[in-house]
């Protein structure tokens, strides 16, 4: 198979596919391009940025096709050695998934616009890049020149480019590999190299020391710095995609932290999601929905192990990786969805609403809710062993029994390998944790005890969240401040909905959210005017002395007991990092 790609222009945003494919000998060939992509568990539909697919012979004559599904054609080629298909794909989406192209860079991932043969998806491919002689690119697929290089459609699809004039790149090592890692980066971004790379290698070393190794000639870190905001990454078998703004941002040290734990997180998915994969997924299909129940390892664990291995690092501090941890016990807790829907559930209808906000209160989030199981497990299997077991070796189970084997693992796969790391029946923990949608809140409380740490709450700041449940945001064009979330059960929930505007207390103007809060201290009796679709309403509310939003902040006791000391210290303190 054999691509070349081009654009006349970048302003239109079209990129030009021609694909050549020989050694025909079927009547009909089917081509297929693929519904999702690995990483994001919803249809995104990538055929509808597709104009002008056109088929043609050797000679450049057309040939009949036609559509027999949204993204999959069928050609008649009875008699026909050699066809050339051509398209046009629209190159305008910048996240870590998409493809984008404008006058100083070239941004692919040909999941979004490369067609698959049926029946030939193992064999190579050939691409061709029509692009300034100036252009370095980055990317995992070998390359000659302007030519990449792919062993199937897998090793196309799973290997994103980015190509540009002014791409800075280095290189790192770790002990236990001969994979060389590299950092890119396009965009107005100058970091301090000696930091970040030390900080790289420190983080990665400690995960290939957890495996066992990392059997990789190479591993890209392939950032583009935007000069607005987002954030998103995405992983790949020999790299990952991540995305992040504004650039100016990065000269605070936070968002170089947030850019190391988004880059901790990506990596770990080498091991957990590219290898350690669910069975229902092994291998994937990428033209339909591949339902699963097991998010909350594949993404849950992740996210819990991107921050964690930050601190066994030593790359966060004691104080930013516990910031952290606060940072995502605080939206678990925020989420009453989780009161209705266990993990497990959510996980299976990420196809259907997990990328998007959804109904109030209906679902739980793989990554929050995820991690937070992940937490609990931890937490259990080191406090029962004192220290001896933890989820690192439950990791490890599933990469020598599954990953390095390349066999997919099932729910009881998972839950097996849990109860032999733990030596007991885990049905406990499951039913709570994972299928299971009762408040974790008491169970969090308990287990951080026992390494020494408080899970305290305190009021939120707002008197709107603390003392009648809703949270509100103003937007640039609104006039007031907007029902943005309200807390089942509180005088809020009996009244708003979301989207109302709040107008008016006691017959006083809301300005903003600091005057909302003013007006709701000034008495305990409100009169309150409000709009809804565009019609003008009125409620009068009463504070009770319940506290319904709270914040929530993890604190270190000072006076341990023996076993306190002991868990706490192997939990949270950095391995030695003098490589």
């Amino acid at each position: 198979m054999q691509y070349l790609i081009s654009y006349q222009d970048t302003h239109s945003k079209f990129l030009h596919f021609n694909l050549q494919i020989d050694n025909i000998a079927q009547a009909q060939l089917e081509l297929q391009l693929p519904a999702w992509r690995p990483g994001r568990y919803s249809l995104q539909n990538f055929a509808k940025n597709i104009r002008d697919f056109a088929v043609y012979n050797a000679q450049s004559e057309p040939l009949a096709f036609r559509k027999i599904s949204k993204d999959r054609w069928q050609i008649d080629t009875e008699g026909i050695e050699s066809i050339i298909v051509k398209y046009e794909y629209y190159a305008s989406q910048q996240d870590a998934g998409g493809c984008w192209i404008d006058d100083s860079e070239l941004y692919l991932n040909f999941i979004c616009c490369g067609l698959a043969v049926i029946g030939r998806e193992e064999e190579a491919y050939k691409i061709t890049l029509d692009i300034p002689e100036s252009y370095q690119i980055a990317c995992a697929l070998p390359q000659e020149g302007k030519t990449l290089l792919a062993d199937n459609f897998f090793h196309l699809v799973d290997s994103p480019l980015i190509a540009a004039a002014h791409l800075q790149h280095q290189t790192y090592n770790c002990q236990g590999t001969t994979c060389q890692f590299h950092i890119w980066i396009s965009g107005d971004f100058k970091p301090n190299w000696a930091e970040m790379l030390h900080d790289f290698q420190r983080f990665s070393q400690v995960q290939v020391d957890m495996f066992g190794g990392l059997e990789a000639q190479d591993y890209h870190f392939m950032f583009r710095i935007l000069p607005f905001r987002l954030r998103h990454g995405v992983e790949h078998s020999f790299s990952t995609v991540i995305v992040m703004g504004p650039d100016y941002a990065f000269y605070q040290q936070s968002a170089y932290r947030d850019l190391l734990a988004i880059s901790s997180h990506e990596l770990f998915h080498y091991w957990n999601i590219m290898r350690i994969r669910p069975i229902e997924m092994s291998p994937y299909q990428l033209e339909r929905e591949n339902y699963f129940r097991t998010g909350f390892v594949a993404e849950g664990l992740t996210t819990y192990y991107g921050d964690y291995l930050l601190r066994q690092s030593a790359v966060f501090g004691l104080n930013d990786y516990l910031k952290s941890l606060e940072g995502d016990l605080q939206r678990h807790l925020d989420n009453f969805g989780r009161l209705r829907r266990s993990v497990a559930e959510s996980s299976y209808d990420l196809w259907l609403d997990g990328y998007e906000m959804g109904i109030p209160h209906r679902k739980s989030s793989i990554y929050i809710e995820g991690l937070v199981a992940a937490l609990i497990l931890d937490l259990t299997l080191r406090e029962e062993s004192q220290g001896e077991r933890s989820l690192n070796d439950v990791m490890r189970k599933l990469w020598e029994d599954f990953g390095k084997k390349q066999i997919g693992y099932s729910e009881a796969d998972y839950k097996q390998s849990v109860e032999q790391i733990a030596q007991r029946n885990m049905d406990d923990y499951f039913a709570r944790c994972i299928y299971g949608s009762k408040d974790l809140l008491p169970l969090l409380r308990d287990k951080l005890l026992a390494f020494g740490i408080e899970l305290r709450d305190y009021p939120h700041p707002s008197t709107a969240a603390a003392r009648l449940g809703f949270k509100t945001q103003l937007l640039p064009t609104a006039t007031f401040p907007q029902v943005l979330a309200i807390m089942p059960g509180s005088p809020a929930d009996s009244v708003f909905a979301q989207g109302d505007e709040i107008a008016a207390i006691n017959g006083k103007k809301v300005e903003n959210e600091t005057s909302l809060d003013m007006l709701l201290d000034a008495s305990e009796t409100l009169h309150i005017h409000y709009f809804r679709n565009s019609q003008l309403r009125e409620v009068k509310l009463r504070k009770d002395e319940h506290i319904y939003y709270k914040n929530y902040q993890l604190y270190l006791q000072t006076r341990l007991s023996k076993s306190q000391t002991l868990l706490r210290d192997t939990w949270l303190r950095a391995v030695d990092a003098s490589y």
